[in-house]
């Protein structure tokens, strides 16, 4: 039950720093705003994603066995998939074929890869 618990709190956290980060760009590049402004607004999505990141960490350590066997397989696999595309990435970044992207667009394609190698070895074991 306490796990259930920490993930919602994960799950409400990451939701909350989604929402910061639209309203962080939606204030830096919607407004005319002194520089020192604009770095104060930059560091508001690290408090809830610093948050998400604790709850994450106590949903760790309250579970199981089977659960910390999914997860570490699924850090690993997320880490070769992110190791293959992202050298496919640059490559064709350098040779002009894509266009260069946000830091925040990487961000979010590995948190994605991580969703799909979670739900993957999930089912594999279950």
């Amino acid at each position: 039950m306490k796990h259930q618990k920490l993930k919602n709190k994960f799950i409400g956290y990451m939701m909350f720093f989604i929402v910061i980060l639209q309203f962080t760009y939606t204030m830096g590049d919607s407004f005319e705003l002194h520089t020192t402004t604009k770095i104060l607004i930059s560091f508001l999505p690290i408090v809830p994603f610093t948050l998400a990141l604790i709850a994450f960490t106590n949903m760790v350590k309250q579970g199981d066995e089977m659960f910390k066997k999914i997860l570490s397989e699924a850090f690993i696999l997320t880490g070769y998939i992110t190791l293959v595309w992202t050298m496919n990435l640059g490559l064709l970044q350098r040779f002009d074929v894509i266009p260069y992207f946000s830091i925040y667009f990487v961000f979010f394609i590995i948190f994605i890869t991580f969703i799909f190698s979670y739900g993957l070895i999930y089912k594999r074991y279950n």
